[in-house]
């Protein structure tokens, strides 16, 4: 969605959007899990994707030269089963692996999303837009070992004060696990969501949230031994199929969800009979909903204080 706001050619074509964990990469660039995809990342040119793609036709013994090279990668690729061109790509962290993710091709995509966002090159459209709370892409600490050698992978320069900001003794056990998830989220998710809001609502009508629901349904990719918190796309399970297995208190969340979805697309506002009011993200303004089970979901402006933006954005792109 966020690429679909941005993109020139798309402008006319949808008039309400609603995205959903668009922020979850690094934002120090040491991507572990999938490459720069999402919707605060520098996202490749076509020349990057171009030489990226040479390099995964030429692993894949997909070479040619001459007046009709392309032409003849092509041809070849396309016999390539498909199983094995998806194992190859992998998870397009490799030098040989291509790319997985949008490009600035200078048509579709004249810039990354974020940088479209900061400048208002966008379509005018209204969005809702946010993130879980306990986001994470990447590995998650298991031992204090790990969180100091994770903390340094990902922030360098920056690791120390990030240790001075979550000290391991503030978290309760298993603390490297917390603390490293709850860094990962603030600075790869809920701090670039909020920058984005930020950055949306001054050229469009903007409504922001963070999902707070700790206790939905366990989805099949999250380990079920972990407190995994707000994870990732955790309201997709009310939004996409019944549910079956949720409490009375998830329950009433996932009727939340779907109401105010539902009434977003019919009028473009989410605020709808059975719901909580949902004031619109602005510079004076800057509330987001925080999704709660149980009919507790509320607006807040605390959420910012809460995870360090202040330091994270300082290091955000296209500041």
């Amino acid at each position: 969605m966020c690429a679909q706001t941005a993109s020139p050619v798309a402008k006319g074509l949808f008039q309400k959007g609603i995205a959903m964990s668009g922020e979850y990469n690094s934002l120090r660039g040491v991507n572990t899990t999938w490459q720069a995809q999402d919707c605060k990342s520098r996202l490749p040119t076509l020349q990057e994707a171009g030489k990226a793609g040479e390099r995964f036709a030429a692993a894949l013994g997909c070479e040619a030269q001459g007046r009709d090279a392309d032409r003849q990668v092509a041809a070849c690729l396309r016999r390539i089963p498909a199983k094995t061109l998806l194992d190859k790509a992998g998870n397009g962290m490799a030098p040989d692996q291509g790319t997985l993710g949008p490009i600035v091709d200078g048509e579709i995509l004249t810039m990354s999303p974020a940088e479209a966002f900061e400048k208002g090159r966008v379509n005018k459209v209204t969005l809702i837009h946010g993130v879980d709370r306990d986001e994470t892409q990447m590995r998650v600490a298991e031992t204090p070992e790990e969180y100091e050698a994770l903390v340094k992978e990902q922030y360098g320069p920056l690791a120390r004060e990030v240790f001075e900001r979550y000290p391991l003794k503030r978290f309760p056990a298993p603390a490297p696990y917390v603390a490293f998830r709850t860094i990962l989220a603030d600075s790869n998710s809920v701090c670039p969501s909020l920058l984005n809001n930020e950055r949306l609502s001054r050229h469009i009508t903007v409504f922001g949230f963070v999902n707070a629901n700790a206790d939905a349904p366990p989805a099949s990719f999250v380990d079920q031994s972990k407190p995994n918190g707000a994870f990732h796309v955790n309201e997709n399970q009310f939004l996409q199929s019944a549910m079956t297995n949720a409490s009375a208190n998830q329950q009433t969340l996932g009727n939340q969800l779907v109401a105010q979805w539902t009434g977003f697309a019919r009028t473009g506002d989410p605020t709808v009979d059975g719901t909580p009011y949902w004031s619109k993200y602005t510079r004076s303004n800057p509330a987001v909903m925080s999704l709660a089970p149980a009919g507790d979901s509320v607006m807040t402006t605390e959420i910012a204080k809460q995870h360090n933006c202040g330091f994270w954005n300082r290091y955000a792109p296209f500041d």
